[in-house]
């Protein structure tokens, strides 16, 4: 696995790629507040030998250059960032990925990316100004999701809420932790606000619409969703006819039921 940094204009981002030399490209986008290191366990995994997977952290993440003013957080700058990272990776078959925020952003940056050839979302049900009140629960966070400085208490809630403690092994909930806190203090509330101010498109239009294969995975426990949010999904080419929401697992399937996640991840990538 290689670690380095791909430049968006003038920010330099944290992407972590795997040794593939293949032009069949897996771009991984993570949640609110973590980072590119979220999706360490797939590197992993045989797939990375045989396609190129690019888990990238979101500027103000990981070890990505924060932006200069906080406007560059909202989600349309985010989605035409990940766009010029997708564009740039020069790929025959480009793959997206994106784990609840990241889900977000691609879907965003969708319409911007016509080379691309398959979307899977985690834990990432689409949004619209109709649909926002029914996807989500009261948050668990103890308000972390848009807040600036956090204390350990919040810092807590909302790393428990990202990842369930008793299904991952204590350094991938502590590196969790690490990213909470590491985030550039002006990153949530930009994000809060630009969601506030209705900065994202119809996502349940661009799914319906998508005229590529799109996996939709979520968890049974997750404390974010609303569990008739996924099942309300619809799309122009929802893979295999069904979103699938994995027993026991919460907000991050791919960490917490990794054998069932990964087995659906491969299949879907194989049959794409």
């Amino acid at each position: 696995m290689l670690n380095g940094f791909i430049r968006s204009g003038s920010l330099h981002l944290e992407a972590l790629q795997s040794d593939a030399r293949s032009r069949s490209v897996v771009l991984l986008c993570h949640s609110n507040s973590t980072s590119a290191a979220m999706f360490l366990p797939l590197f992993q995994q045989a797939l990375a030998g045989v396609v190129r997977l690019v888990a990238i952290s979101l500027p103000g993440h990981g070890g990505s250059d924060r932006c200069p003013t906080p406007d560059g957080y909202s989600l349309p700058r985010l989605a035409r960032l990940v766009a010029d990272v997708a564009l740039s990776l020069d790929a025959d078959r480009l793959i997206l990925c994106g784990h609840s925020l990241g889900g977000h952003v691609m879907t965003e940056a969708l319409p911007l990316l016509p080379n691309a050839r398959a979307l899977m979302l985690i834990s990432a049900p689409p949004l619209s100004q109709a649909t926002l009140p029914l996807t989500f629960r009261p948050d668990p966070t103890l308000g972390s999701l848009f807040a600036p400085r956090l204390s350990q208490e919040q810092v807590s809630a909302f790393a428990t809420s990202i990842l369930r403690p008793e299904l991952v092994d204590s350094d991938q909930f502590a590196s969790v932790v690490s990213s909470i806190k590491a985030t550039d203090l002006q990153f949530r509330p930009a994000l809060g606000r630009s969601v506030a101010d209705g900065e994202f498109g119809d996502e349940v239009r661009v799914l319906r619409e998508a005229a590529i294969p799109i996996a939709v995975v979520g968890g049974t426990k997750d404390p974010f969703i609303q569990s008739g949010a996924y099942l309300a999904v619809r799309a122009g080419q929802l893979w295999r006819d069904t979103p699938f929401v994995l027993n026991a697992a919460g907000h991050s399937p791919h960490l917490e039921v990794p054998s069932e996640f990964n087995e659906l991840f491969a299949h879907f990538i194989a049959s794409v």
